[in-house]
Parts: C-alpha cells; structure tokens; sequence
C-alpha cells in the first residue's frame, strides 16, 4: 500500500482501527438511515437485533476482512448469509442492496467527518484504500444477492463458483459467470 506514516502507523491502518473502535457508533449511525430512508421501508420497523447482526460485524472487523490473507471463503458464506436471512425476512433485493449502499456510504461519512486526514494529499495517497473499501462492499454486495437467491427454493451455489468468484474479486476483475444448466 502506497501511504506514508504518522506516527509509525500506516494511515490506512490508523482509519481502520477508528472504525473497529467505533463499531458501535457506525452501526448506530446505519441503523438510524436504514429505518429512515425513504428506500427501505421493509427495514424501519425491524429490531435493533435484526438489523445490527450483519452490521456490525462488517465494521467490527473490517481490518481482517480487507487483508488479502483474511478467509475470503468464509466471508462470502456470512455475506451469502446475510442474503438469505434478509430474503427469509421478506425484504425485496432493491432494498437490501440499497441498504448495503448506505452501509458503505455511512463508512465513508464517517471516515471524512472524523477528519483522519491531514490534509489533502494524504488523501489522494489513500486512493488504493478507497478502491479497496469498495471492492470489499461490490464483492459482498454480490454473495448477498447470492445467498438471496439461494434462499429461494432450488438455487444453491456451487463451491467450484463461489472460489472461481472470489478469485475474480481479488484481482480486482469482473468475474465471469457462466449459466448453470
């Protein structure tokens, strides 16, 4: 990664230990969009519970989830998780990516609003963190609506596609995906 230290830390390794920090106070800060937005009706009457589980865990381990030696596999299985808990739930797909589309809006809100950057050419140097960051939500956003579809009767992923999609994902390419017959 190409930013230069303050204080011995990398500063993309300094915003990801605040977020982690203030796990919390990101999943707070979601939630209240979530229930709010105009976009999500089918969320502003869930529990705190429903809504925080999938969340937090995003933002409470978002160091780990973006190394490269992290367990992409499992990660794929919690988002595909997500997908289906969500379908099960009666939550429309439009609804649920919008909801994750916010979950990277409020992280990157809060990233800004903490002002972690020193000035303005340090956060052009944070330029491969951003696409990092969104890489992470494309790639998650696609296990989500996959395990929303495998939550529909008689759709279950095959293993030879999730690891052919997360190989694609960690180059930083579009995967490739062939129909199933």
């Amino acid at each position: 990664m190409q930013t230069r230290t303050l204080g011995g830390i990398m500063l993309s390794d300094r915003i990801i230990q605040l977020v982690e920090r203030q796990a919390d106070r990101l999943t707070l800060q979601w939630t209240n969009r979530v229930r709010t937005h105009p976009a999500t009706p089918s969320y502003h009457e869930m529990t705190d519970e429903d809504l925080e589980w999938s969340i937090k865990e995003v933002y409470c381990h978002l160091g780990e989830y973006l190394e490269h030696n992290s367990n992409a596999e499992q990660l794929s299985h919690l988002f595909m998780q997500i997908g289906e808990t969500r379908q099960e739930q009666g939550i429309p797909l439009h609804e649920l990516t919008f909801a994750i589309i916010l979950a990277r809006r409020t992280l990157w809100n809060f990233i800004e609003q903490e002002g972690v950057f020193v000035s303005s050419l340090e956060f052009h140097q944070l330029d491969e963190f951003l696409h990092r960051i969104l890489n992470f939500f494309d790639k998650n956003l696609y296990f989500v609506v996959l395990g929303y579809e495998k939550g529909i009767p008689e759709k279950e992923p095959e293993k030879d596609l999730v690891s052919s999609l997360l190989h694609s994902f960690s180059l930083g390419i579009l995967p490739e995906v062939r129909k199933q017959h």
